[in-house]
Protein backbone atom coordinates (compact mmCIF):
# COMPACT_ATOMS: atom_id res chain seq x y z
CA UNK A 1 0.00 0.00 0.00
CA UNK A 2 2.68 2.10 0.54
CA UNK A 3 4.58 1.49 -2.59
CA UNK A 4 1.52 2.27 -4.29
CA UNK A 5 0.71 5.83 -2.67
CA UNK A 6 4.21 6.40 -3.04
CA UNK A 7 4.13 6.12 -7.01
CA UNK A 8 0.95 7.79 -7.19
CA UNK A 9 2.47 10.89 -5.56
CA UNK A 10 5.51 10.82 -7.69
CA UNK A 11 3.32 10.68 -10.48
CA UNK A 12 1.23 13.64 -9.37
CA UNK A 13 4.48 15.53 -8.40
CA UNK A 14 5.73 14.40 -11.92
CA UNK A 15 2.62 15.91 -13.90
CA UNK A 16 2.86 19.34 -11.91
CA UNK A 17 6.37 19.62 -12.95
CA UNK A 18 5.61 18.91 -16.59
CA UNK A 19 2.34 20.64 -17.43
CA UNK A 20 1.05 22.88 -14.72
CA UNK A 21 3.64 25.60 -14.71
CA UNK A 22 2.12 28.41 -12.71
CA UNK A 23 3.66 31.12 -14.87
CA UNK A 24 4.53 30.21 -19.04
CA UNK A 25 7.66 31.00 -20.53
CA UNK A 26 7.18 34.18 -22.64
CA UNK A 27 11.01 34.50 -23.68
CA UNK A 28 10.99 35.26 -27.49
CA UNK A 29 14.19 33.92 -29.15
CA UNK A 30 17.89 35.28 -29.85
CA UNK A 31 19.48 35.17 -32.27
CA UNK A 32 22.99 35.84 -33.38
CA UNK A 33 26.04 35.19 -35.51
CA UNK A 34 28.46 33.35 -33.61
CA UNK A 35 32.10 32.54 -33.84
CA UNK A 36 34.94 31.49 -31.39
CA UNK A 37 38.68 31.52 -31.20
CA UNK A 38 40.41 29.51 -28.79
CA UNK A 39 43.17 30.80 -26.85
CA UNK A 40 45.51 28.08 -26.68
CA UNK A 41 48.46 29.97 -25.13
CA UNK A 42 46.57 30.57 -22.43
CA UNK A 43 45.99 26.78 -21.50
CA UNK A 44 49.82 25.61 -23.00
CA UNK A 45 51.91 28.64 -20.37
CA UNK A 46 49.25 29.78 -17.99
CA UNK A 47 47.37 27.35 -16.05
CA UNK A 48 47.60 23.67 -14.54
CA UNK A 49 48.38 21.20 -16.87
CA UNK A 50 46.06 18.97 -15.29
CA UNK A 51 43.12 21.78 -15.84
CA UNK A 52 44.57 22.85 -19.12
CA UNK A 53 44.44 19.00 -20.31
CA UNK A 54 39.97 19.28 -19.33
CA UNK A 55 39.22 23.30 -19.65
CA UNK A 56 39.19 25.49 -22.21
CA UNK A 57 39.20 29.66 -23.37
CA UNK A 58 37.53 31.25 -26.09
CA UNK A 59 37.21 34.57 -27.37
CA UNK A 60 33.94 35.00 -28.83
CA UNK A 61 33.45 37.06 -32.43
CA UNK A 62 30.04 38.14 -32.97
CA UNK A 63 29.48 38.12 -36.51
CA UNK A 64 33.16 37.72 -37.34
CA UNK A 65 35.22 34.86 -38.73
CA UNK A 66 38.78 36.07 -38.14
CA UNK A 67 40.87 33.86 -35.95
CA UNK A 68 42.64 36.76 -34.05
CA UNK A 69 44.04 35.74 -31.11
CA UNK A 70 44.28 40.08 -29.87
CA UNK A 71 40.52 41.10 -28.50
CA UNK A 72 39.12 44.52 -29.58
CA UNK A 73 40.39 46.69 -27.20
CA UNK A 74 36.79 47.06 -25.23
CA UNK A 75 36.42 46.18 -21.83
CA UNK A 76 36.81 42.48 -20.76
CA UNK A 77 33.71 40.19 -19.95
CA UNK A 78 34.28 36.46 -19.01
CA UNK A 79 31.11 34.20 -19.14
CA UNK A 80 30.93 31.23 -16.73
CA UNK A 81 28.93 28.23 -17.44
CA UNK A 82 27.24 26.54 -14.68
CA UNK A 83 26.42 22.93 -14.33
CA UNK A 84 27.23 20.68 -17.45
CA UNK A 85 27.02 23.98 -19.24
CA UNK A 86 28.48 24.91 -22.53
CA UNK A 87 30.70 27.83 -23.44
CA UNK A 88 28.60 28.23 -26.27
CA UNK A 89 26.01 29.30 -23.81
CA UNK A 90 27.80 32.81 -23.68
CA UNK A 91 27.18 33.94 -27.49
CA UNK A 92 23.42 35.27 -26.72
CA UNK A 93 24.56 38.09 -24.28
CA UNK A 94 28.02 38.28 -26.47
CA UNK A 95 25.90 38.89 -29.73
CA UNK A 96 23.62 41.79 -27.51
CA UNK A 97 26.98 43.71 -26.38
CA UNK A 98 27.89 43.85 -30.21
CA UNK A 99 24.55 44.99 -31.42
CA UNK A 100 23.96 47.62 -29.23
CA UNK A 101 27.31 49.27 -29.80
CA UNK A 102 26.76 48.60 -33.17
CA UNK A 103 23.07 50.48 -32.75
CA UNK A 104 25.39 53.25 -30.93
CA UNK A 105 27.71 53.89 -33.87
CA UNK A 106 24.53 53.98 -36.25
CA UNK A 107 21.84 56.24 -34.28
CA UNK A 108 25.40 58.89 -34.84
CA UNK A 109 26.05 59.02 -31.15
CA UNK A 110 29.85 59.14 -29.84
CA UNK A 111 31.06 55.94 -29.49
CA UNK A 112 34.45 56.93 -28.05
CA UNK A 113 32.39 57.43 -24.75
CA UNK A 114 32.30 53.17 -24.11
CA UNK A 115 36.05 52.70 -25.44
CA UNK A 116 37.67 51.55 -28.70
CA UNK A 117 36.65 48.57 -31.03
CA UNK A 118 33.47 46.76 -29.48
CA UNK A 119 32.96 48.38 -26.23
CA UNK A 120 33.35 45.02 -25.17
CA UNK A 121 35.59 41.88 -25.13
CA UNK A 122 33.79 38.73 -24.65
CA UNK A 123 35.06 35.72 -23.26
CA UNK A 124 34.12 32.42 -22.27
CA UNK A 125 35.29 29.54 -20.14
CA UNK A 126 34.66 25.70 -21.55
CA UNK A 127 34.58 23.24 -18.99
CA UNK A 128 33.79 20.35 -20.94
CA UNK A 129 30.38 20.56 -19.62
CA UNK A 130 31.64 19.17 -16.26
CA UNK A 131 29.49 18.31 -13.25
CA UNK A 132 30.02 21.43 -10.87
CA UNK A 133 27.01 20.90 -8.39
CA UNK A 134 27.96 17.71 -7.23
CA UNK A 135 31.62 17.88 -6.93
CA UNK A 136 33.36 19.77 -4.71
CA UNK A 137 36.70 19.73 -5.86
CA UNK A 138 35.73 20.26 -9.57
CA UNK A 139 33.81 23.77 -8.25
CA UNK A 140 37.29 24.55 -6.76
CA UNK A 141 39.21 23.50 -10.00
CA UNK A 142 37.21 25.62 -12.23
CA UNK A 143 37.22 28.81 -9.52
CA UNK A 144 41.28 28.13 -9.98
CA UNK A 145 41.27 27.80 -13.88
CA UNK A 146 38.68 31.58 -13.90
CA UNK A 147 40.74 32.86 -11.71
CA UNK A 148 44.21 32.14 -14.00
CA UNK A 149 41.97 33.16 -16.88
CA UNK A 150 41.22 36.33 -15.11
CA UNK A 151 45.55 37.48 -15.11
CA UNK A 152 45.63 36.24 -18.82
CA UNK A 153 42.75 37.97 -20.06
CA UNK A 154 44.33 41.40 -18.61
CA UNK A 155 47.56 40.54 -19.52
CA UNK A 156 46.28 40.12 -23.80
CA UNK A 157 45.50 44.17 -23.18
CA UNK A 158 49.38 45.38 -23.42
CA UNK A 159 51.03 48.45 -24.47
CA UNK A 160 52.38 46.68 -28.03
CA UNK A 161 48.77 45.47 -28.38
CA UNK A 162 46.66 48.19 -27.53
CA UNK A 163 48.23 51.25 -26.66
CA UNK A 164 47.06 53.52 -23.58
CA UNK A 165 46.69 56.66 -23.06
CA UNK A 166 45.91 59.01 -20.61
CA UNK A 167 42.06 58.94 -20.77
CA UNK A 168 41.87 55.48 -21.54
CA UNK A 169 44.06 53.43 -19.55
CA UNK A 170 44.63 49.40 -19.81
CA UNK A 171 42.08 47.49 -17.74
CA UNK A 172 42.94 46.06 -14.98
CA UNK A 173 39.50 44.37 -14.11
CA UNK A 174 37.36 41.87 -15.34
CA UNK A 175 33.27 41.31 -15.26
CA UNK A 176 32.20 38.11 -14.57
CA UNK A 177 29.07 36.66 -15.94
CA UNK A 178 27.69 33.39 -14.57
CA UNK A 179 25.09 31.26 -15.16
CA UNK A 180 23.94 28.71 -12.12
CA UNK A 181 26.81 27.05 -10.88
CA UNK A 182 29.00 29.55 -12.73
CA UNK A 183 28.05 32.13 -10.58
CA UNK A 184 29.10 29.95 -7.61
CA UNK A 185 32.35 29.57 -9.40
CA UNK A 186 32.84 33.51 -9.44
CA UNK A 187 32.12 34.38 -5.93
CA UNK A 188 34.81 31.58 -4.95
CA UNK A 189 37.50 32.74 -6.96
CA UNK A 190 37.98 36.25 -5.04
CA UNK A 191 38.22 34.32 -2.11
CA UNK A 192 41.35 32.01 -3.08
CA UNK A 193 44.79 32.72 -1.97
CA UNK A 194 46.63 33.91 -5.48
CA UNK A 195 43.06 35.90 -6.00
CA UNK A 196 44.53 39.89 -7.63
CA UNK A 197 42.41 42.30 -5.73
CA UNK A 198 40.85 44.68 -8.13
CA UNK A 199 40.95 42.22 -10.73
CA UNK A 200 37.11 41.35 -10.37
CA UNK A 201 34.60 44.24 -9.52
CA UNK A 202 31.37 43.05 -10.85
CA UNK A 203 29.34 39.81 -10.58
CA UNK A 204 26.07 38.86 -12.49
CA UNK A 205 24.61 35.68 -11.60
CA UNK A 206 21.50 34.02 -13.82
CA UNK A 207 20.03 31.14 -11.56
CA UNK A 208 22.80 30.85 -8.95
CA UNK A 209 21.99 28.93 -5.98
CA UNK A 210 23.80 31.09 -3.43
CA UNK A 211 22.53 30.06 -0.29
CA UNK A 212 22.55 26.30 0.28
CA UNK A 213 23.79 23.95 -3.14
CA UNK A 214 21.54 22.15 -4.95
CA UNK A 215 22.38 18.66 -4.29
CA UNK A 216 23.78 17.12 -1.77
CA UNK A 217 25.54 14.27 -2.86
CA UNK A 218 29.21 15.22 -2.11
CA UNK A 219 29.83 16.64 1.36
CA UNK A 220 32.61 18.59 0.17
CA UNK A 221 30.31 20.86 -2.00
CA UNK A 222 27.97 21.50 1.15
CA UNK A 223 31.61 22.58 3.26
CA UNK A 224 32.75 24.77 0.36
CA UNK A 225 29.26 26.15 0.37
CA UNK A 226 29.39 27.08 3.89
CA UNK A 227 32.83 28.39 4.12
CA UNK A 228 32.88 30.96 0.91
CA UNK A 229 29.42 32.21 1.93
CA UNK A 230 30.96 32.93 6.01
CA UNK A 231 34.31 34.49 3.90
CA UNK A 232 31.52 36.55 2.25
CA UNK A 233 29.75 37.96 5.01
CA UNK A 234 32.78 38.28 7.06
CA UNK A 235 34.88 40.48 4.77
CA UNK A 236 31.65 42.68 4.01
CA UNK A 237 31.25 42.90 7.62
CA UNK A 238 34.27 44.00 9.27
CA UNK A 239 36.37 47.26 8.50
CA UNK A 240 38.02 47.91 5.32
CA UNK A 241 41.64 47.36 5.03
CA UNK A 242 44.22 46.37 2.78
CA UNK A 243 43.20 42.63 3.24
CA UNK A 244 39.79 43.50 1.77
CA UNK A 245 38.71 41.79 -1.69
CA UNK A 246 36.06 42.21 -2.22
CA UNK A 247 34.56 45.76 -0.97
CA UNK A 248 34.57 47.36 -4.29
CA UNK A 249 32.24 44.34 -6.19
CA UNK A 250 28.86 44.62 -7.00
CA UNK A 251 27.12 41.22 -6.80
CA UNK A 252 23.80 40.99 -9.01
CA UNK A 253 21.54 37.80 -8.57
CA UNK A 254 18.76 37.37 -11.04
CA UNK A 255 16.32 34.34 -10.05
CA UNK A 256 14.30 33.02 -12.69
CA UNK A 257 11.00 32.36 -11.19
CA UNK A 258 8.13 29.99 -10.92
CA UNK A 259 9.32 28.09 -14.60
CA UNK A 260 12.91 26.97 -13.44
CA UNK A 261 12.50 24.15 -11.62
CA UNK A 262 16.19 23.39 -11.12
CA UNK A 263 16.98 25.97 -9.01
CA UNK A 264 14.31 27.09 -6.07
CA UNK A 265 14.33 31.02 -6.20
CA UNK A 266 14.72 31.17 -2.88
CA UNK A 267 18.17 29.39 -2.99
CA UNK A 268 19.08 32.83 -5.42
CA UNK A 269 19.14 35.28 -2.51
CA UNK A 270 22.25 37.35 -1.43
CA UNK A 271 20.64 39.43 1.12
CA UNK A 272 22.43 37.27 4.05
CA UNK A 273 25.53 37.29 2.29
CA UNK A 274 26.32 40.76 0.87
CA UNK A 275 24.82 44.08 2.05
CA UNK A 276 22.64 46.32 -0.25
CA UNK A 277 24.97 48.64 -0.76
CA UNK A 278 27.41 46.14 -2.72
CA UNK A 279 23.97 43.79 -4.23
CA UNK A 280 20.61 42.99 -4.90
CA UNK A 281 18.45 40.24 -5.58
CA UNK A 282 15.72 40.28 -8.40
CA UNK A 283 13.60 38.34 -9.77
CA UNK A 284 13.02 38.35 -14.08
CA UNK A 285 9.01 38.68 -13.01
CA UNK A 286 9.95 41.90 -11.34
CA UNK A 287 12.16 43.31 -14.40
CA UNK A 288 11.00 45.81 -16.43
CA UNK A 289 10.80 44.74 -19.98
CA UNK A 290 10.81 41.28 -19.02
CA UNK A 291 8.28 40.48 -16.74
CA UNK A 292 7.66 37.00 -17.31
CA UNK A 293 9.29 33.90 -15.39
CA UNK A 294 12.06 32.28 -16.96
CA UNK A 295 13.37 28.43 -16.83
CA UNK A 296 16.63 27.30 -15.65
CA UNK A 297 18.29 27.24 -19.44
CA UNK A 298 16.64 29.84 -20.94
CA UNK A 299 17.42 32.49 -18.49
CA UNK A 300 20.72 33.11 -20.91
CA UNK A 301 19.62 33.31 -24.33
CA UNK A 302 16.05 34.82 -22.89
CA UNK A 303 15.77 37.87 -25.74
CA UNK A 304 14.21 40.35 -23.30
CA UNK A 305 16.40 39.82 -20.31
CA UNK A 306 19.85 39.95 -22.72
CA UNK A 307 18.63 43.30 -23.83
CA UNK A 308 18.19 44.25 -20.53
CA UNK A 309 21.16 43.14 -19.08
CA UNK A 310 23.48 44.85 -22.11
CA UNK A 311 21.93 47.64 -21.16
CA UNK A 312 22.92 47.89 -17.58
CA UNK A 313 26.51 47.19 -18.34
CA UNK A 314 26.62 49.85 -21.06
CA UNK A 315 25.24 52.14 -18.11
CA UNK A 316 27.92 50.81 -15.21
CA UNK A 317 31.07 51.19 -17.59
CA UNK A 318 34.02 53.77 -17.70
CA UNK A 319 36.41 53.58 -19.77
CA UNK A 320 38.66 56.46 -18.17
CA UNK A 321 39.97 54.77 -15.47
CA UNK A 322 41.86 50.95 -15.49
CA UNK A 323 38.58 49.19 -13.31
CA UNK A 324 36.66 50.05 -16.34
CA UNK A 325 33.54 50.55 -14.54
CA UNK A 326 32.12 53.28 -12.52
CA UNK A 327 31.84 53.59 -8.43
CA UNK A 328 29.97 50.91 -6.32
CA UNK A 329 27.07 53.54 -5.39
CA UNK A 330 26.60 54.27 -9.08
CA UNK A 331 26.84 50.92 -10.44
CA UNK A 332 24.30 49.97 -7.65
CA UNK A 333 22.14 52.80 -8.86
CA UNK A 334 22.04 51.67 -12.33
CA UNK A 335 21.40 48.20 -11.66
CA UNK A 336 18.46 48.80 -9.25
CA UNK A 337 17.17 51.46 -12.05
CA UNK A 338 17.30 48.05 -14.64
CA UNK A 339 16.32 45.14 -12.41
CA UNK A 340 13.73 46.66 -9.71
CA UNK A 341 10.47 47.71 -11.16
CA UNK A 342 10.93 50.29 -8.05
CA UNK A 343 14.35 51.06 -7.62
CA UNK A 344 15.03 51.54 -4.25
CA UNK A 345 16.39 54.78 -3.17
Amino acid sequence: LVSICSIIILLIVYGSFTSSFIDFNGCRMAYMYPSYVKLHHFDSSHTRASLASKYGLYLYKEGNLQTSLIPDGGIPVLYIPGNAGSYRQGRSIGAELANVFDQIKADGRDASNYGDGKAFDMFTADFDEDLTAFHGKTLLDQAEYINDAIDFILSLYSPDTHPATKDVPLPKSVILIGHSMGGIVARTLVTLPDYTEGSVNTILTLSTPHVVPPATFDSDITKIYHLINQRWRDMFTKTKNSNDKISDITLISIAGGNTDIMVPSDYCAIDALVPATNGLTTFTTSIPFVWTSIDHEAIVWCDQMRKVLAKALFEVIDPRVSGKTKSVQERMQVFRKHFLAKPEQ
